[in-house]
Parts: structure tokens; sequence; C-alpha cells
């Protein structure tokens, strides 16, 4: 018997090494190897002897089709992520499209490998989708796309994505530390947030 998939959160970009982790994308409902593969990609939980990577791959082994396997596809393109693998990454959010071409966690997360990838204005665009499909976790993306946007140079576009995020999450410790950059910018004269100028403080790109 097959369970329900819901659409849950996304990658964060900048969640990719140690402090920076990614988040599971979609969410199996019932027992099964997608919803292990989900559980292992959003809580890392998976048991002694495994890895997510394994648990993923199984669930990629069975038969599934359709929503299933799209997702399935994202949540293992998470672990990718995280493993540092953001071609693979890639990859898996690329096919999962291809299933469903308007999943907004599948251009979404897209964009956090592509921006692993330096490949900027493809990631953007990717981020622009995923918001515009719709993601569960919309703070998240919008804060990745304030990454890719700083990374380019729109330091402003960068800091009303950032306050999005806060508005959408105000107990995002990620998104609130940006502000508080910008802040702290500008009390050194207006054109700092204007111009295409270093960040004092750069969160590294990665993959909650």
């Amino acid at each position: 018997m097959r369970y329900a998939v819901l659409v849950a959160g996304l990658c964060l970009a900048a969640l990719l090494v140690p402090a920076h982790e990614a988040r599971a994308s979609v969410t199996f409902i019932g027992p099964g190897s997608s919803y292990d593969c989900y559980m292992a990609a959003e809580y890392g939980q998976f048991k002694p002897g495994e890895t997510p990577l394994d648990i993923c791959n199984t669930a990629m082994d069975e038969p599934i089709a359709g929503r299933e396997l799209a997702g399935t596809l994202v949540n293992r393109g998470i672990i990718y992520v995280r493993m540092g693998n953001a071609e693979m990454s890639m990859r898996d959010c690329e096919a999962a499209l291809k299933i469903m071409p308007t999943m907004g966690e599948a251009h979404a997360n897209l964009g956090v490998a592509l921006l692993r990838l330096g490949r900027l204005q493809e990631a953007m665009t990717a981020l622009n989708k995923g918001i515009e499909y719709g993601v569960n976790k919309p703070y998240a993306a919008y804060y990745d796309r304030g990454l890719v946007r700083e990374d380019i140079g729109d330091v402003k576009g960068a800091y009303v994505d950032y306050m999005k995020a806060v508005e959408l999450k105000p107990d995002f410790e990620l998104a609130q530390e940006q502000v508080k950059r910008f802040s702290i910018m500008a009390q050194a004269g207006p054109q700092i947030v204007s111009k295409n100028t270093a960040p004092v403080k750069k969160t590294p790109p990665a993959s909650p």
C-alpha cells in the first residue's frame, strides 16, 4: 500500500556544511523506504550500519513512481549536497523535475545545488521558480535567494530577501544574523548597502 506524499520543506543553502545543513523537501506519511529516506534527509535518523545515502538508494530501487519517485529524488539530492556532492544533487533534482515540473521544492533545492557549483544565475532562476510554484518553508527559499543575490552583487535585493525570511519566520536565526549584519553596514553610510561590497560576515554556501 502506498501512502500520501506531502510537500514539507527544502534545502537551506547556508546549511550545507557542519553548522549548515539541508532540510528535506518532501515528507512521506506512513512506513516504507521512501519515508525512511525522508527521515534520514530531514532528521538524520537511520539505523546503525546504514548511511542516509544507502537508505535513499534502497527506496529508489523499489517500484515507486510519480510524486513518490520525484520526492525521493529530491530527498536523496539533499543527502548528496550534505555529502558535498552538489553535482549529483543537481542531477537528482533535475530528474525530479522531469517527473513533476512544477514541484517547488525540486526547483528550490536545485537552486541550492547550483549555488554550491557557483552557477549563480541558474541558481537564481531555480529559486525564483521554487518561490513561484510554492514551497512549504518559503522562508528558507528567500534566505537562499538572498545568498545568491549577495554573491552576484545585488546587495539591496539580498537584504530584501533576508528581511522577507525573517518576516515569514521571526525566529530564523540565520536570517536574523544577516539582517543585523546589513544594519551594521548601513551605519557606515547608506552607500554601503547600495554598492557591491563584500559582506562583513559571510555564511559559507552549503545543505536542515
